[in-house]
């Protein structure tokens, strides 16, 4: 698992590296009028700080439950992580049709299903409406609004 744990981390880590270094190619701006570059960059800055983080903690792990390794073989655990992908291309194909609020609220309904009926809608109107206000309004980003105009 340690060995998992590194290659993964140093491929991580190259990849954010190659994003940081293709987004100097941008005007990456300033932290007040942020430009083109600035997201890829600071991705790219995220990405390799959490490679490099995981990547020290693999290295001083003495060892991982068999518990924990052997969480990716049980057939459940790929299901879910193959719904949550399904779920995500979706979201990206109905993006443009239904809008941006309305998919990200049916997104997330699936996303918390399990849970008591109040808790999903709840949170599934909070994170729609939330990440509405916060982007269209407060950052006057264009978003999806499909044929209901939401």
């Amino acid at each position: 698992m340690k060995t998992d744990n590194r290659i993964s981390c140093l491929v991580l880590l190259t990849l954010s590296i190659l994003i940081s270094l293709g987004s100097i190619k941008y005007r990456i701006g300033s932290f007040n009028k942020p430009d083109a570059g600035t997201f890829p960059f600071v991705l790219g800055v995220v990405m390799a700080s959490l490679s490099l983080l995981i990547l020290i903690k693999a290295k001083f792990e003495k060892g991982v439950s068999e518990d924990r390794q052997k969480l990716w073989t049980r057939t459940e655990s790929k299901r879910k992580v193959l719904y949550i992908l399904l779920a995500l291309v979706v979201y990206g194909l109905l993006l443009e049709k239904i809008g941006y609020t309305v998919t990200t609220f049916i997104l997330f309904l699936f996303l918390l299903r399990g849970h008591k009926w109040k808790f999903v809608i709840g949170w599934s109107l909070v994170a729609s409406i939330g990440s509405y206000i916060l982007f269209h309004i407060a950052l006057h980003v264009d978003l999806a609004q499909g044929f209901l105009g939401l």
